[in-house]
């Protein structure tokens, strides 16, 4: 059975903002829901998020810096060697985009996700990646959007990609779903690197 752990951080600027078991919109539980109910079959696949402290960022300005901060962090690095993604949540505005990740590194030392909010839409969005997912289909050539119904693969969209999906305005094509292919490259990821 193919399971797989993952860890979510806040960083300092949650403190005395609200209890780190509250994120806002229990982050946590609403991101592994999604992927036990979505990407997870007969039990395998499955995801266990853990919640386990506080990181300690330098104030960064860009989410290129923040992923940079994190990917060096010690902090980071040793849950890394517990966990097979950790995904830090921040709670200050950074320019560059709401995430970053790189895309299919889970297992690995690289395996780090920054998120500038808790929203469970930019979370899952970036676990997926760490896990392989991506916004494309590549092996179709063209990009999720058109390849796949508004209900299939919303988790992976975001704003830049094509703003609406078959007539669909783009905030019914975030209905938090994992879209086909980015559920077979997360167990791809999986069954190779786990």
């Amino acid at each position: 059975m193919a399971r797989t752990d993952a860890l979510f951080l806040a960083t300092e600027e949650y403190n005395n903002r609200t209890t780190f078991d509250d994120y806002p919109y229990n982050t946590r539980q609403e991101v592994e829901d999604t992927w036990n109910n979505d990407v997870a079959t007969d039990d395998d696949y499955d995801i266990s998020i853990s919640l386990d402290g506080y990181v300690k960022l330098n104030d960064p300005s860009t989410t290129t810096e923040a992923i940079r901060e994190v990917n060096n962090n010690s902090t980071v690095s040793q849950k890394l060697n517990s966990y097979d993604a950790v995904v830090v949540i921040d709670d200050r505005n950074v320019s560059g985009g709401t995430g970053r990740a790189l895309v299919g590194h889970a297992g690995e030392d690289e395996a780090v996700a920054y998120c500038e909010s808790a929203s469970i839409q930019t979370a899952a969005h970036e676990l997926g990646h760490i896990y392989g997912a991506s916004h494309r289909d590549d092996q179709n050539g063209g990009t999720h959007w058109q390849n796949f119904g508004a209900f299939s693969h919303d988790v992976m969209g975001y704003d830049g990609v094509d703003p609406s999906c078959k007539g669909n305005e783009p905030d019914l094509v975030r209905e938090n779903r994992y879209w086909d292919c980015a559920r077979e490259k997360i167990r791809e990821t999986i069954d190779s690197n786990l």
